[in-house]
C-alpha cells in the first residue's frame, strides 16, 4: 500500500473554491487526517490531504488535477500541487 500527502494551493481563490476542492478530494478517497506510525491520526493543515492506495503517483496526480481544476473553473484561476509519497510520518505539535 502506498501512502501520500498532497498540498494544493489555489491562486486568487475564495473560501468557496476551497470548499469545492475539499468535496472533490474527499470524493477521490483523500482524507484530512493522516495516520502516523504509532497509529494515531493527525489533522492536516488547510489544503493538505492524505491517502493510502495501490495507485501510483501518476494515477493520483490525474485525480488531484481534476479536483483542483473543478475548484478553479469558475474563476479561471491557476493552482499548484505538491504530491509526496511517504515512507514514514512523524508529527510534532504543541
Amino acid at each position: 500500500m502506498n501512502r501520500y500527502i498532497v498540498r494544493i494551493e489555489l491562486h486568487d481563490a475564495k473560501p468557496e473554491d476551497y470548499d469545492v476542492l475539499h468535496q472533490m478530494m474527499i470524493g477521490a478517497q483523500f482524507s484530512k487526517k493522516a495516520r502516523c506510525e504509532d497509529g494515531s491520526a493527525y489533522r492536516l493543515p488547510t489544503a493538505e490531504y492524505y491517502t493510502e492506495t495501490m495507485e501510483n503517483s501518476d494515477e493520483l496526480l490525474h485525480a488531484i488535477i481534476s479536483a483542483a481544476s473543478a475548484a478553479t473553473k469558475l474563476r479561471g484561476g491557476s493552482f499548484e500541487i505538491l504530491l509526496s509519497k511517504l515512507d514514514s510520518l512523524t508529527t510534532f505539535h504543541c
